[in-house]
């Protein structure tokens, strides 16, 4: 499996950056793919992005009230829309709420980097993958990486670090019926607790709706 990580200016590049090799920890045989690492010098870089997007399976895009309209970080997110669909991308918000987003990023999912909110993130990616590990393995490889992502996202945004930690680690964007009718998007739903506090699998709303390709 291959991920796509879209970012634009400083913080959101070096969270991006700090996030990718986590990733790539956590799930292991994936590949993540960033212009921080995957561009190389003299490279066309517009191509490079272009035949990035071409190759992932699916995608999160880093943003900040500094990028929230980098023209950009928006042209990736309707590339992934294009080669991905809306379903296999998901937004990290990384210093604002949910409300802040504006279209065409408040069409995706959306979580803060709290501890619930990056399981979620793990276990959908996971879902997508050819060769899922199994919830198990996942969850002793998650404990043993995150207080790596934590600690660099703590680093980078105290600020948010500690206002997220008791914030609803999702948004599951409304669906167009739900926009129109002016029904609430879905709210976390409720279960047995796991050992990281989430609802049961069966029950838990889905970061990446579309499933397995």
């Amino acid at each position: 499996m291959k991920i796509f990580i879209s970012w634009s200016g400083q913080k959101s590049g070096s969270f991006a950056e700090e996030l990718k090799p986590w990733l790539e920890q956590v799930l292991p045989g994936t590949e993540v793919w960033s212009s921080i690492d995957d561009i190389d010098k003299g490279d066309i870089w517009f191509t490079e992005i272009i035949d990035g997007l071409k190759t992932c399976h699916c995608g999160v895009v880093c943003v900040t009230r500094d990028n929230l309209a980098a023209p950009w970080l928006n042209f990736e997110a309707g590339g992934m829309v294009k080669g991905l669909g809306k379903a296999h991308v998901a937004v990290i918000a990384l210093d604002m709420d949910y409300d802040e987003l504006k279209q065409p990023l408040s069409l995706f999912n959306a979580l803060h980097l709290n501890r619930v909110g990056a399981w979620h993130l793990v276990k959908s990616f996971n879902k997508l993958s050819e060769r899922p590990i199994l919830d198990r393995v996942l969850e002793r490889t998650f404990e043993k990486f995150w207080p790596d992502i934590d600690g660099a996202y703590r680093l980078l945004f105290p600020d948010s670090h500690k206002r997220i930690q008791g914030a609803e680690p999702l948004r599951i964007a409304p669906k167009p019926t739900d926009m129109v009718f002016g029904n609430p998007p879905p709210s976390k739903a409720k279960g047995r607790r796991k050992s990281i506090e989430e609802p049961a699998p069966d029950e838990q709303p889905d970061l990446f709706n579309g499933g397995k390709k």
